[in-house]
């Protein structure tokens, strides 16, 4: 495994150390401000999440590969784990109509969505997801939802009938979390640090399957590599990488490459691999956007509450009337940067009166919303030359109205529908993501059945190419509304059997 592999800084991993050896009530104002630094909202309200207070996730990748953003927002990253260290921990799949015009059916990835989670923790519970959401499997632990989120799923559970009508399918989040499970005691303590890292590593990261594979004979991993292109020839496959500190060119052959470098890098190695500069090709994005709904109740003391600050339960909405698409939804309750967010809205208003944002983030949750692809902004993905003679890539995010019309109508249903949910969206409040910004993306090399030119085969491989497989959603015909990483992990499992059967 070749791997950019950048690492926390040491002096912050030791930082984070001590944390995990400690129990929340004995850190230290210092040590929780060290965690929670740097981690700015930026005038859309979208954070760019951070790691114990690291750009870790982001950083050096302009030395590589300068990524030039036109009208979008995407991001690559070098780290060890990836972008996997700073994710929501969202782990619910696809289900059949989420890729009914893919050339694969649901029953191809089941087998491998039921592997993937004998390798990690899923966080859940058996509810009205399940039916269109299965949850793969028997072990699983369960999370206690903060007290906004028990009263909201209550009251949905109340209405559960006339909403299942209305196409409007709730439960608790699933999560890739560690939880406690009957006859065990470890598990999330509840510390209310998720959107900065989890001291306690309870907070799936692709780096610890990494870490326990390494005492694997035949698994070698080789950090500070960023791969460049691909080549066959000879019945064998040459990447052609560099070491990230010193530039140098190596060469690494052997009978098949897998490419699960995240959408941005694969594309660019493929392009390059193939000499398609300046070749301009979709990528495929799913429509982030997110708005505040106001609670009929209050609840109080939602700044002391022991809780986690994942997603705390998802709504799945399949109404044609609003998208013939589905449509996903995470709600968040309280956290910090929510109450922060609230200040910066309100302006003098909060100064005036200082009690009012409190009194109003009692009552306040963040519904953030993903499209499907076929009804969301898509970006135009071009590999250049830099003026410098470097690689850039080029994002250019492309418009697609009929996002703002299903943003409206979902408003409208929810609106409509706020006696049943005991809450009113705030319509005028939502906020859309630039293309890229959700971190939903890919599909630049769309599985075929028939593969043409820029597209992949059933077994990830693009057009030309019989051993050099991309496994990650770079090879997705599109970009379904629910959490992308399961499904990415999924069929890039089911990618390696084929290859391994072949």
């Amino acid at each position: 495994m070749l791997d950019g592999g950048l690492r926390l800084e040491p002096d912050r991993q030791s930082r984070v150390e001590e944390m995990a050896r400690r129990d929340p009530f004995e850190w230290s104002s210092a040590q929780l401000a060290a965690i929670k630094s740097g981690m700015e909202l930026g005038p859309e309200g979208f954070p760019l999440k951070r790691l114990f207070g690291s750009d870790v996730a982001f950083r050096e990748t302009a030395s590589f590969t300068e990524v030039v953003c036109d009208r979008s927002d995407l991001k690559m990253s070098l780290a060890f784990g990836g972008l996997s260290t700073v994710w929501g921990a969202g782990l619910i799949p696809f289900c059949a109509d989420d890729i009914s015009g893919w050339p694969i059916r649901i029953e191809a990835l089941a087998p491998y969505y039921r592997e993937c989670l004998e390798e990690m923790d899923l966080a859940a519970i058996v509810d009205d997801l399940s039916e269109d959401y299965p949850l793969y499997t028997e072990r699983y632990g369960t999370l206690r939802p903060s007290r906004q989120a028990a009263a909201l799923l209550a009251d949905l559970q109340r209405s559960r009938e006339p909403l299942l009508r209305k196409g409007i399918r709730f439960g608790t989040s699933r999560l890739a979390v560690k939880a406690s499970r009957p006859g065990e005691s470890s598990g999330c303590v509840y510390c209310g640090l998720c959107l900065y890292g989890c001291p306690y590593g309870f907070i799936y990261n692709s780096a610890d399957w990494v870490t326990a594979s390494l005492s694997w004979p035949a698994f070698s991993y080789q950090p500070d590599m960023i791969v460049e292109r691909v080549d066959e020839g000879a019945g064998t496959v040459t990447l052609y990488a560099r070491r990230r500190q010193t530039g140098e060119l190596v060469k690494y052959s052997g009978h098949s490459a897998f490419l699960a470098c995240g959408t941005i890098p694969t594309t660019a190695v493929l392009l390059e691999s193939i000499g398609a500069w300046d070749h301009p090709v979709e990528m495929r994005d799913s429509q982030y956007f997110l708005f505040p709904v106001i609670r009929f109740r209050k609840v109080d003391g939602v700044e002391q509450e022991q809780l986690h600050t994942l997603a705390q339960a998802f709504l799945e909405i399949h109404e044609p009337r609003i998208s013939v698409k589905g449509i996903h939804i995470s709600v968040h309750s309280y956290n910090d940067f929510l109450a922060e967010a609230l200040r910066r809205q309100l302006g003098m208003l909060s100064r005036l009166a200082p009690s009012l944002p409190a009194a109003l983030v009692r009552r306040l949750l963040i519904f953030g919303g993903y499209l499907h692809s076929d009804e969301s902004p898509s970006i135009l993905f071009s590999l250049r030359r830099s003026a410098a003679g470097g690689k850039q890539v080029h994002l250019q995010g492309q418009e697609r109205n009929s996002s703002d019309r299903i943003i409206r109508r979902l408003l409208r249903k929810l609106a409509a529908e706020s006696m049943r949910l005991k809450a009113v969206p705030l319509g005028s409040l939502v906020r859309k993501g630039l293309p890229g910004r959700g971190f939903h993306a890919g599909g630049t090399f769309p599985m075929a059945e028939h593969p043409k030119e820029f597209q992949s085969d059933l077994a990830g491989r693009p057009q030309g190419f019989s051993r050099v497989h991309a496994v990650d959603a770079t090879v997705f015909p599109t970009i379904p509304a629910p959490s992308l990483t399961f499904t990415v992990m999924a069929n890039a499992r089911r990618i390696v059997a084929m290859a391994c059967q072949a």
